[in-house]
């Protein structure tokens, strides 16, 4: 059927063709269908001007159906093909308006200027392409255009609000939209690869699912709430401007997603991929609470704009994560890689518990990263390169492999830096802060820590490794009660350590090459510790190592805490270690000072080597093996210096009264000028050496074996604050002497429990051989018990002072006339035995003049004046107790008192009265007349406990002549007398009174013993008085 004309009215009507021909319709006008039906068997075309079909039916049987009009109207009309459906504008400006209508073909294509399907349903069901061309626009708002096969779809503008465009076909898809896109709630479901581009793209509560690969262009993107997803294929989503994604907004694809924008705002939105996710910015990412994720690597580049990633902001990969920015906002943030994360960026903000981390490597390289309160970590290596800053206060950055940071500055300011297994961590060029207050699980944690800064404060902090800790520092390290650990090595580098309070540990070895170190810290190694400093040190630290500890200054080293190790080696120009100060080794200490090494505290060593130009010691040297103290000028000891075997050389050797020298073995001073010996030097062999050898006043010589040799040996007393104290060399086996010239005066005394030799020098064996050129003994004393070998070309044995008279040696009768005691009261009148007892007791002592070595009066506590004496007890000293008395019946007794074993003493005696020239009892009854006679002195019984009394003192009464036991044979002087041979006198008799106000009266003793026998290593305390005499 053809029909031809220029208007055709159909309304509600029916225009039907049946049989296999084709129907053509030409209207060169209005073509009006309204509520009508054109349908034909095979195929109809319908060429028009308009036509209008408003609730109409367009149909075509088993042919095409082709509609040519420039303005098509089919409000809620059905058209329908089996066959091809062709819609061709013929003038721009032509609409076709398909809104409600029912459109179905198994091909279709429209070429419009305007195509509306909104609210209807335009479908091709065949697999051919569907082609909608629309110059204008293409409204499908709560429309659907679907296609079992593939969309080509070409306008200025898409709106598919609420509306649906789909296809099923597996070939590409093509949305060319020029314009606009308006997808607002609206689904665009497409089959197979698609290419989509537009300008402005709105698809705020829509969606965009490709089950296919998808490239899609847009000028901006608006994707708030909406869903771009692509299903198999990659996502490569290009837009010029802004991509807005935010309110649950979804980009995802289950392949690949290439993302390339102006800016990303992805607040509370999401973008996902099962593969690589790239990111191209030109500017801003906005993450803020939202999540950008893949199952594979995930690159970001936002150029030279920031990345936020805020507030619960996620950014996680299973692969490498990779990120470009100039600013990384990442404060309550997570980044997260199960591969490897590599952050380059400016800034770096990941406080407020941002998380930054990675199951593989992480590596962020930037200028400043702000940790404070945030986490980094790796659970393989960790790489920061800052130019700039790295503030971890508060925060936590860890790896399971190597943490390497680089920066200028390291604030880890209140934050505890700890060590787990398998880590290291690097910083360098910058400073670095801590404080211990912050959570123990805030730091770096590290097997191996390697930090290179400018400054490193780690104030209250700890900074600790597993494994090793290596800190380089330009400038200063503060530890101040801070605290650096490191379970194997710990290595320091810097200018300064001020480490007031803190501590710094290692496992195995130490290592701190420093300019100047300050503080009273704490320094530990497990094994060695090497310290070397530039400056001086002054240090009330404590520094301990397991190992060998080495410390090296080139200034001066003042301990006033504790130095300690299993072996110690010190070296400074002066070396001072004050009372409160400790040296401690269990085995070797070596201390070199090129100036001065005073110690006045403690230093002690298995074996102690000291080596100084001087030596000045107060305190406490003490080895328990072996020490050798090397003085090339002076070496001064006034405290003790005790080891098994000692050795101490020096220009000039001083031991003060305060000093001791103590050893149980071997002892060698040797001297290249003087040795002066005020203290006890005391060793079980004592071998001194030196020009000069002075032991004086209170100087104590000891030893088993002493060997002394010099050209010059003055053994004298010395005054010192008013007293005078006899010098001694005493030698428990042998003494030996080699000396040009040897004084012993003054009271000294030089002994020896064995053999003695004095000669000019000393043989290989040590023993005294040559001839002396002097030997001086002036009113002093050389006791030795067994034989004295003396070679000397002059020997003076002088007793200054003293006369010697010869008295016969017969012993006759001698009074002996005493003082009364005291008035006694009658007896039991008083109640008091002492006073009502009728008592008089006495000691009386016949002594040479030249033996009471001084003689004062004395004011008892009661204001009585009596006497008192030093007075030396010799082989003529005789000796009596004489007592009477009862309660009712007169008693008397005399004996001698036996003083044998205390002769040679010089003992103290109170007395009441003196008697000169008096013959002594055990030797003639002839009155002496000349100055060597006798004197007696009368001192008061022990055995009178006598209290004081107000009565006055009683006149002295003499007692009735006794005879007195007959005195021993007359002695000879051995070589124990002090000075000089005495012969037999005869004594005068002497009486005198008991001292009334002395109710035991002692004495000290002004000789002291021999040395006791000893062979350990214990040291020998400066030996006490022998006894104490008030009557024997």
């Amino acid at each position: 059927m053809d029909l031809t004309a220029q208007q055709l009215s159909n309304r509600s009507g029916q225009l039907l063709t049946t049989g296999p021909q084709s129907a053509t319709l030409t209207i060169t006008d209005l073509l009006d269908n309204t509520s009508g039906t054109l349908a034909s068997t095979g195929s109809l075309t319908i060429t028009a001007a308009t036509l209008d079909t408003t609730d109409g039916t367009l149909q075509s049987g088993q042919g095409p159906l082709h509609i040519d009009a420039a303005t098509l109207t089919a409000h809620r009309a059905t058209l329908t093909s089996q066959d091809t459906l062709t819609h061709t504008l013929t003038h721009t400006g032509t609409h076709t308006d398909l809104s409600h209508a029912t459109t179905t073909a198994q091909h279709i294509t429209i070429h419009t200027d305007t195509l509306t399907t909104a609210g209807g349903h335009l479908t091709a069901y065949g697999e051919h392409t569907l082609q909608l061309n629309a110059r204008t626009r293409i409204d499908n708002t709560a429309g659907t255009i679907a296609t079992n096969g593939t969309l080509d779809l070409h306008t200025a503008a898409l709106d598919n609000t609420g509306g649906t465009l789909h296809s099923t076909a597996t070939g590409p898809n093509r949305l060319d939209i020029t314009d606009t896109l308006t997808n607002t709630a609206g689904h665009l479901l497409l089959n197979g690869p698609t290419t989509l581009t537009t300008a402005t793209w709105t698809n705020t509560g829509g969606q965009l699912q490709i089950t296919g690969p998808a490239t899609l262009h847009a000028t901006t993107l608006d994707n708030r709430g909406g869903v771009l997803h692509t299903a198999t294929g990659p996502l490569d989503l290009r837009v010029t401007g802004t991509i807005n994604n935010q309110d649950n907004g979804l980009l995802s694809s289950t392949d690949a997603l290439t993302l390339t924008a102006a800016s990303l705002h992805n607040q509370h939105g999401t973008l996902d991929a099962a593969g690589p996710a790239h990111l191209t910015l030109t500017g801003l990412l906005d993450n803020t609470a939202g999540l950008l994720q893949t199952a594979d690597t995930l690159s970001i580049d936002t150029g030279a704009d920031p990345l936020t990633n805020r507030d619960g902001g996620t950014l996680l990969a299973a692969g490498t994560l990779d990120l470009h920015t100039t600013t990384l906002d990442n404060r309550g943030g997570t980044i997260d890689s199960r591969t490897a994360t590599h952050l380059h960026t400016t800034t770096i903000d990941n406080t407020t518990a941002g998380h930054i981390t990675s199951s593989g490597t992480l590596q962020i390289d930037g200028t400043t990263l702000t940790n404070t309160g945030g986490r980094l970590h790796s659970d393989g290596d960790t790489r920061l390169h800052l130019q700039d800053t790295l503030n971890n206060h508060d925060g936590r950055i860890t790896a399971a492999g190597t943490l390497d940071i680089t920066t200028t500055t390291l604030d880890n300011h209140s934050t505890p830096i700890a060590a787990t297994p398998a880590t290291q961590t690097r910083a360098t060029t910058g400073a670095t802060t801590g404080d211990t207050t912050a959570p123990p699980d805030n730091g770096l944690y590290a097997t191996h820590i390697q930090i290179a800064s400018t400054t490193l404060d780690n104030t209250a902090a700890h900074l600790s490794a597993a494994q090793n800790l290596t800190l380089t520092l330009s400038d200063t390290l503060t530890n101040t009660a801070g605290h650096l650990s490191a379970g194997a090595t710990l290595d320091l580098t810097a200018d300064h350590l001020s480490n007031h309070t803190g501590t710094l540990l290692s496992g195995a070895t130490q290592t701190l090459t420093l300019h100047r170190l300050t503080g009273d810290g704490r320094l530990h190694a497990g094994n060695a510790l090497t310290l070397t400093l530039q400056d001086s040190l002054d240090t009330a630290s404590t520094f301990s190592a397991t190992g060998l500890l080495t410390l090296t200054t080139a200034g001066d080293l003042t301990n006033r805490g504790l130095i300690q190790a299993a072996d110690l080696t010190a070296r400074a120009r002066d070396i001072t270690t004050t009372a409160t100060g400790q040296l401690l080794a269990t085995g070797h200490t070596q201390l070199t000072a090129t100036g001065t090494l005073n110690n006045s505290g403690h230093l002690q060593a298995a074996d102690l080597t000291a080596q100084a130009n001087t030596i000045n010691n107060t305190g406490t040297f003490l080895a328990t093996s072996h020490a050798t103290l090397t003085a090339a000028d002076t070496l001064t000891n006034s405290g003790l210096l005790q080891a098994p075997d000692l050795t101490a050389q020096a220009n000039t050797i001083t031991n003060t009264a305060t000093g001791r020298l103590l050893t149980s073995g071997h002892a060698q001073l040797t001297a290249t000028a003087t040795l002066t010996n005020r203290g006890l030097i005391d060793a079980f062999t004592t071998h001194l050496s030196a020009a000069t050898i002075d032991n004086l006043g209170t100087g104590r010589l000891y030893g088993d074996h002493i060997t002394l040799q010099a050209q010059t040996l003055t053994n004298r007393d010395e005054t010192s604050d008013g007293h005078t104290h006899t010098a001694t060399i005493a030698a428990r086996q042998r003494l030996d002497i080699g000396a040009d010239t040897l004084r012993n005066t003054a009271n000294a005394m030089i002994l020896s429990d064995g053999d003695a030799a004095i000669g000019a020098t000393l043989d290989n064996a040590l023993h005294a051989t040559g001839i002396a050129a002097l030997l001086d003994n002036r009113s002093a004393t050389i006791d030795i018990t067994g034989t004295l070998n003396i070679t000397t070309t002059t020997l003076n044995n002088i007793r200054e002072n003293v006369h010697i008279a010869h008295a016969p040696d017969v012993v006759t009768e001698a009074r002996l006339e005493q003082p009364h005691w005291r008035k006694n009261k009658p007896n039991g009148g008083s109640g008091d035995f002492r006073l009502s007892s009728n008592y008089d007791a006495h000691e009386i002592y016949y002594l040479n003049p030249a033996d009471i070595l001084k003689d004062e009066p004395y004011i008892t506590p009661d204001g009585q004046q009596i006497r008192r004496a030093i007075v030396r007890l010799t082989p003529q000293t005789s000796a009596y107790f004489y007592a009477r008395g009862g309660l009712y019946a007169s008693q008397a007794e005399r004996r001698r008192m036996d003083l044998t074993a205390r002769t040679g003493d010089s003992v103290l005696l109170y007395y009441t009265d003196r008697q000169d020239k008096q013959p002594n009892p055990d030797h003639s009854a002839a009155a002496a007349t000349n100055d060597s006679a006798f004197i007696g002195l009368d001192t008061p019984s022990k055995t009178n406990a006598y209290k004081p009394s107000p009565s006055p003192t009683p006149p002295a009464m003499t007692a009735s002549p006794t005879t007195p036991p007959t005195a021993p044979a007359p002695t000879t002087a051995s070589a124990s007398s002090p000075g000089t041979t005495t012969p037999t006198q005869t004594a005068p008799s002497l009486t005198c009174t008991a001292a009334p106000t002395m109710s035991a009266t002692t004495s000290a003793t002004v000789k002291p013993p021999k040395p006791p026998n000893k062979k350990s290593s214990t040291p020998m305390p400066a030996l006490p008085p022998s006894s104490s005499l008030a009557a024997p």
